[in-house]
């Protein structure tokens, strides 16, 4: 936890709320390319993670079992 930067889903700038259920943690690297790299990311219903690229290739975790 102490290596990972709080990332908002729906961007500060664009009116994205500071609250739990738009923040998550990620990696530095994966926080930088979300940014610099323009890549889409956004939290599933199951915990899992959708990120879409540039390029529009989609890609997708899953969540923990409960």
């Amino acid at each position: 936890a102490t290596g990972s930067d709080l990332d908002h889903d729906v961007a500060f700038a664009d009116g994205g709320p500071t609250t739990d259920a738009n923040l998550g943690p990620l990696c530095r690297r994966d926080h930088v390319i979300k940014h610099k790299a323009d890549w889409k990311k956004a939290s599933l219903a199951d915990g899992g993670t959708s990120w879409i690229s540039r390029l529009g290739h989609r890609y997708e975790t899953r969540g923990s079992p409960p």
